[in-house]
């Protein structure tokens, strides 16, 4: 089976209610695994074929499923307990919290969080209460993940790594949102104002639907720039509960924002995966804004299609895209703290000519490949744009399936 069919099946196994052919041998079978774990949806699929009499599953594979779904339940009883000592803590000291990803969409939009599974907790706080909130943290069972916060809000992430110390949770407290393009302090304004009270959670707050879509197409097609099965399929759980007064808000974020091309996309990329059944405006508005051809598009077309060349170094991709210029500028310019760190040394000790050479000739060693990935990135792009004239490549651009409009 083809890695794109590959794909088509899984996604139609998470989301059908009906029998779809499936797998015929062990090794089918476990071609089919492999790629939802790596996908992040083995629990998923265990809720869809494993725990189904009517699905002809083997049953080495439904025990491994099964394994897989009883591990993620675990972990998510962790996660929740850790999220509510988190903002039992920021709730006592007054600071505002809107929990991302999988904190909040596992939550929200899925029916068993456990089959949604996260790396860590991600939640947003204001910057001018961020050290507040990291102190707080500190005193409760908290510790950060680099040794001290001096020492995290110095690196060029746009988040602070908390580490709970009885369970190993990671927390990611993010200030700003990368992927939201050059115009994120307004978005993020809009985020914070425009924020629903997470009714699963006291005084922690979830992003509006509408805000919603559009973090999550940028966070998988700019930011990260890899789109998995997980990822796309949060999007299509999002897409199926909106109505159109949210489609609209989602419709108008993305082209104030300037990110209509990779929403426009992501969104076209669900309704032809999952079959995804959108509100009318959003439909008609993604047909228009997914056949621009700018840079944005034709990056967020290679992210959303399987088997993508690899992408060229991001932050130099980040800079082409006119992303956030700063954590460009501090890979170009590095900081001396940055300095200290790749080369081992001490946070007082003085950086002299030939250790900042030592660093500089590390960069330029890297260049080379940057470059060669930069030539095979736009190889790609010229390849698939080919293609996709032929009509030899799958297209995002598909026409509008009966039952896909509300």
């Amino acid at each position: 089976m083809e890695l794109y069919d590959q794909y088509e099946l899984l996604a139609q196994l998470l989301v059908s209610e009906h029998q779809q052919a499936l797998p015929e041998t062990d090794g089918d079978w476990d071609s089919l695994v492999s790629l939802a774990h790596a996908e992040g949806v083995t629990p998923l699929l265990f809720t869809r074929v494993g725990s189904r009499d009517q699905c002809v599953v083997p049953g080495p594979v439904r025990d491994a499923l099964a394994r897989v779904y009883r591990d993620a339940a675990y972990a998510s009883l962790l996660y929740r307990g850790v999220r509510e000592l988190l903002c039992r803590c920021l709730r006592e000291q007054s600071i505002p919290v809107i929990l991302l990803k999988g904190a909040a969409v596992a939550f929200t939009y899925y029916a068993d969080p456990a089959t949604r599974i996260m790396g860590d907790l991600d939640v947003l706080v204001q910057w001018d209460r961020l050290e507040e909130a990291c102190r707080h943290l500190e005193k409760n069972g908290f510790r950060f993940f680099s040794g001290s916060l001096e020492t995290e809000l110095r690196s060029t992430r746009s988040h602070a790594i908390c580490v709970h110390g009885r369970t190993g949770v990671l927390v990611e407290l993010h200030w700003e949102l990368k992927g939201l393009g050059v115009r994120h302090l307004e978005a993020l304004g809009e985020i914070w104002s425009g924020a629903w009270p997470a009714g699963f959670e006291k005084a922690a707050c979830v992003m509006r639907p509408g805000h919603l879509i559009v973090h999550l197409c940028a966070h998988m097609t700019i930011q990260h720039k890899h789109a998995s099965v997980l990822l796309l399929h949060d999007l299509h759980r999002v897409l199926e509960a909106i109505d159109a007064d949210e489609a609209a808000i989602a419709c108008d974020a993305a082209a104030r924002w300037g990110l209509s091309s990779c929403v426009a996309l992501a969104v076209m990329r669900v309704r032809q995966l999952f079959g995804t059944t959108l509100p009318s405006i959003l439909a008609a508005w993604a047909k228009r804004a997914a056949r621009a051809t700018d840079l944005q598009a034709r990056v967020s077309s290679l992210v959303l299609m399987p088997g993508t060349a690899g992408m060229p170094h991001p932050q130099m991709l980040d800079l082409m895209l006119k992303q956030n210029d700063l954590p460009v500028l501090r890979y170009l310019f590095p900081t001396a703290g940055t300095i200290r760190t790749y080369l081992g040394m001490a946070a007082d000790e003085r950086i002299s000519a030939a250790a900042y050479l030592t660093f500089l000739g590390h960069q330029l060693r890297n260049a080379p490949g940057h470059v060669c990935r930069m030539w095979r990135f736009y190889g790609a792009v010229r390849r698939r744009s080919q293609a996709l004239t032929q009509g030899t490549a799958p297209s995002l651009l598909v026409e509008e399936p009966t039952g896909t409009t509300r």
